[in-house]
C-alpha cells in the first residue's frame, strides 16, 4: 500500500517520463525492461502485459547481457525507453550500463525502479534528469540488537514492535529456534509455500534469541529463506548475543551466515548493547537485603 501511495505521489513525474519517451503518443519506441536476477524475472513477467497496455514492442533484457552485446540491442536510429530494476542500484553491471548508455546514447529515456536514494543508479538519474527518473520504492530497513543477555535486546525489540503497531503496522514476534521449527514442520507437512507467506507478510518481524540455541542445518536455511523473501519487502528486528564476526559458528555454514547477513546489514541499523544483567543486579540486590534483613 505504502508503494501504491509512492506512486501516486510521483505519478506527475512519471507520467512525464512516459511521455518523454512517447509511450502516451504511441511513438515507435522499443521498450526494455532491464534487471538481472529476480529483477530481470519482474522483466519477463510486465513484458506481455505492457506490451498489450502500450502497443509497444517490450521486450526483457538481462542486464549483463546488455552490456556484453550493446551494438546488438540499440539501432542508432531508433528511439528506446529503458525500465531498470534494482534494489540495491548499486549492482556493478547496472551501473556501468546506465552510465554507458546516459553517456553515449542520448536517444534512450531510462526509469529506474530502485529501493536505494542514495544508490549510484539514483545519483545518475538526478545528474541527466532530462533523460533519466528514479522512482524510489520503500528499502524496509533493518535493525539488529546484539549484546550479552540480561541487558535488555528483547525489550527494546517488543518497544519497537509497539510503536510500529500503533502506527498502523503489522507485526509478529517470534523467536529464531520456534521460527525453525515451525518450518521444520511446514516443509514435512507440505506447508512450506504457506509458511513462508506468513512470514512475509508483516510489516516488521522480530526474530528473537539467535544464537542462545544451536541451530541445525535445516533451521538455518528455513531462517535464511525468510530472511531472503522479506529482502527489502519488511523490515526485521533481530536480538542475538553473538556478534556478526560469530554468526559463521551459529549456523555452522559460513556461507549462509555471510548470505544472510549480507540482506540484513544493506540497510539496517546495528546497535551493540554492552553492560552487565540487569538480572543479575536484580539478583545481588535481592541477596543483599536478605543478608541485612537476617545480619543479627
Amino acid at each position: 500500500m505504502r508503494t501504491f501511495r509512492r506512486c501516486q505521489d510521483l505519478e506527475p513525474e512519471i507520467m512525464e517520463s512516459l511521455s518523454r519517451a512517447g509511450i502516451s503518443e504511441g511513438a515507435s519506441r522499443i521498450v526494455y525492461l532491464v534487471g538481472a536476477g529476480t529483477s530481470d524475472y519482474i522483466g519477463r513477467a510486465l513484458a506481455p502485459l505492457l506490451r498489450r497496455r502500450w502497443g509497444s514492442e517490450v521486450w526483457a533484457v538481462p542486464s549483463t547481457t546488455l552490456l556484453t552485446d550493446f551494438e546488438q540491442f540499440h539501432q542508432p536510429d531508433q528511439d528506446y525507453f529503458w525500465i531498470s530494476f534494482s534494489r540495491s542500484g548499486d549492482s556493478p553491471e547496472g551501473v556501468a550500463l546506465l552510465q554507458k548508455a546516459l553517456e553515449r546514447h542520448r536517444n534512450i529515456q531510462h526509469l529506474v525502479v530502485t529501493c536505494n536514494e542514495h544508490g549510484a543508479m539514483a545519483q545518475l538519474c538526478a545528474q541527466n534528469s532530462s533523460h533519466a527518473l528514479a522512482l524510489i520504492l520503500d528499502d524496509a530497513a533493518n535493525v539488529l540488537l546484539i549484546g550479552p543477555p540480561g541487558v535488555g535486546k528483547t525489550m527494546l525489540a517488543i518497544i519497537l514492535g509497539r510503536l510500529a503497531v500503533e502506527a498502523g503496522h503489522r507485526v509478529y514476534y517470534t523467536t529464531a529456534a520456534d521460527l525453525a521449527a515451525r518450518c521444520h514442520r511446514a516443509a514435512i507437512e507440505g506447508r512450506w509455500a504457506n509458511t513462508m507467506r506468513f512470514f512475509v507478510a508483516p510489516k516488521l518481524l522480530i526474530v528473537d534469541e539467535l544464537g542462545y540455541l544451536p541451530l541445525p542445518a535445516e533451521g538455518a536455511a528455513a531462517l535464511f529463506q525468510v530472511i531472503s523473501q522479506r529482502y527489502l519487502k519488511g523490515s526485521i528486528c533481530l536480538t542475538t548475543n553473538r556478534g556478526i564476526a560469530q554468526w559463521g559458528q551459529v549456523f555452522d555454514d559460513p556461507m549462509i551466515a555471510a548470505a544472510m547477513l549480507d540482506r540484513l546489514l544493506h540497510h539496517s541499523a546495528v546497535l551493540h548493547i554492552d553492560g552487565e544483567s540487569y538480572r543479575m543486579r536484580a539478583h545481588r540486590a535481592r541477596a543483599e537485603a536478605l543478608r541485612k534483613a537476617v545480619a543479627p
